[in-house]
């Protein structure tokens, strides 16, 4: 009980960033099947300086395999790209070299910035014109 008591007020003494992480909102696509893709992730509790310092890509293969998942060879050609909005906040902008001919794909997003990592999977549902 006393050790319960110590940590909790040891929480409190760290600064707020330290508790609140980054993180990935939900993805919301802009385009359809057999066209470009084009999509949104959404940053969440975005720190000054995290996107400037922030590298996303598609999580390895092992990853994949650990989560039961098979990863696409189309997972070869999509693009991430952070983006920092007016309003402080930002997403991670997603597009394809190529149209996308299947109507949903499985993927593992990887994010890693100066104060950390995150992973996140996301099934992506590709509607028909």
């Amino acid at each position: 009980m006393r050790l319960t008591g110590l940590l909790a007020g040891a929480a409190l003494l760290l600064p707020l960033e330290a508790v609140i992480a980054l993180g990935l909102g939900d993805l919301r696509v802009e385009s359809t099947l057999n066209q470009n893709l084009h999509a949104r992730i959404e940053l969440r509790n975005v720190a000054a300086g995290d996107i400037d310092g922030m590298t996303v890509r598609v999580a390895d293969p092992e990853i994949f395999e650990s989560a039961g998942l098979q990863r696409s060879h189309l997972m070869n050609q999509l693009k991430f790209e952070p983006v920092s909005t007016t309003a402080g906040a930002g997403y991670i902008q997603v597009t394809s070299r190529e149209r996308i001919r299947e109507p949903y794909l499985n993927l593992i997003v990887e994010v890693q910035w100066p104060n950390g990592k995150v992973l996140r999977e996301y099934t992506v549902l590709l509607r028909t014109p």
